[in-house]
């Protein structure tokens, strides 16, 4: 139980980290006072959306559900990976995007660790009210 507490806690914290990344650059392009709205192309708005957008949610419903958000977020990344591919004809290069959603893996391995850990007979732990 302790290494899937480990690696939710550690997703926990690194995902608050990932949003506040992101919040960061939302928050400093606001300030910048820049009026220069220039409307989305088709291509940047399915970027967006697989990321951040696609992460992140992964990410928020890995708070409750771990195993989905984990499958969310690295589904997300992934087909973030496979449009730029296909869009610009090579593989995005370094860590950067793979850093920012390694909390999706982390929600991942927690939930499924935690699954492994409960009792095989399908009853589930209670939890102790005091």
């Amino acid at each position: 139980m302790r290494l899937a507490l480990f690696f939710r806690w550690t997703a926990r914290v690194w995902s608050l980290l990932s949003l506040a990344f992101v919040l960061a650059f939302l928050i400093g392009d606001a300030l910048s006072g820049s009026d220069q709205s220039v409307p989305l192309s088709w291509t940047d708005a399915v970027g967006v959306a697989l990321f951040p957008t696609g992460v992140l949610a992964g990410m928020a419903l890995g708070w409750w559900r771990e195993v989905a958000g984990g499958i969310l977020g690295l589904c997300s990344l992934a087909a973030f990976y496979l449009f730029l591919t296909i869009v610009s004809g090579r593989v995005p290069g370094g860590p950067y995007f793979a850093l920012f959603a390694a909390p999706a893996a982390l929600f991942l391995i927690a939930g499924l660790l935690a699954r492994s850990e409960r009792p095989s007979d399908g009853t589930r732990k209670r939890r102790s009210t005091s």
